[in-house]
């Protein structure tokens, strides 16, 4: 497991959460797993059949194999790659006019380039946030509005984030 974007690293992501499920019932974990340094995971023992495969971890947004099928006595590598999550929230001034301007939250410890828009304003743009929070300039007013984030053409804000660990599971390797 790998992460995706421009200019991130490319590089292993360490202790994932791989969780696999009946794709008519994804909150409902059969098999999981978890990588280890450096991003592989083995998970043994899975029955022939179809399924939907989970990958997770904090900061990135979830990577998910909607429809997987296995045979019988089959190995299969699956490859997945994470693109990092940002969020972005607006500087209020006392004054309207002058809010112009998002604080952007990177979790990660590497850049993330991304594309911003202002839908109601027609606006768009790109950044780069740097670890922790950036503040990016739009010359939008007023705003009243939420600005929309993208990296490698995915929307990467979320009005809420939540990674947990896998629930019981019929079978954990």
């Amino acid at each position: 497991m790998t992460v995706k974007g421009p200019n991130a690293p490319v590089g292993p992501i360490a202790n994932a959460f791989v969780m696999v499920s009946d794709p008519a019932f994804p909150k409902q974990v059969l098999y999981a797993g978890q990588t280890n340094s450096q991003g592989f995971f083995n998970i043994s023992g899975v029955a022939p059949g179809t399924y939907r495969v989970d990958f997770s971890t904090p900061g990135f947004l979830k990577g998910i194999l909607s429809s997987f099928s296995l045979a019988d006595n089959q190995t299969v590598q699956l490859n997945a790659q994470l693109v990092p999550s940002l969020t972005g929230t607006e500087v209020h001034k006392n004054n309207v006019k002058d809010e112009t301007s998002y604080t952007i939250h990177n979790p990660n410890n590497f850049i993330v380039q991304f594309t911003w828009t202002l839908p109601n304003h027609h606006a768009t743009g790109t950044g780069v946030a740097y670890p922790g929070d950036t503040i990016i300039e739009t010359n939008q007013w007023p705003h009243s509005e939420n600005i929309s984030l993208f990296v490698d053409d995915s929307k990467v804000q979320k009005e809420t984030t939540t990674v947990v660990a896998p629930p019981w599971c019929s079978r954990r390797i």
